[in-house]
């Protein structure tokens, strides 16, 4: 969930990829996993600048840096070479409708 000002705002829903030098992933594939999920989920939801109740054009490209030097900087060194945005989608909070348990 995205909150701002202590109100759920909505859903980012996103599918993303990484790549790194073959090397590294042979060596340690989740921990490289790991560190680029907790880039991406950090910019996506910490970035108050990327506000998706407000109709703007994101720079994507910056995003991605920013994702990029996030997961190198807690690996240590570049290890993670490109994040890649396959979708990313907003759903609004309203627009989610909650079904009881049967």
């Amino acid at each position: 969930p995205v909150v701002r000002e202590g109100k759920i705002q909505g859903y980012v829903i996103g599918r993303f990829a990484f790549s790194a030098p073959a090397s590294a992933i042979r060596k340690d594939k989740d921990a490289l996993t790991l560190y680029a999920s907790e880039a991406i989920f950090r910019s996506v939801y910490e970035e108050e600048g990327l506000d998706f109740t407000q109709l703007k054009i994101v720079e994507v490209d910056k995003l991605i840096a920013r994702m990029v030097a996030k997961a190198n900087a807690r690996i240590g060194h570049p290890t993670i070479a490109q994040i890649f945005v396959e979708s990313m989608n907003f759903l609004a909070h309203d627009a989610v409708r909650c079904q009881p348990a049967k």
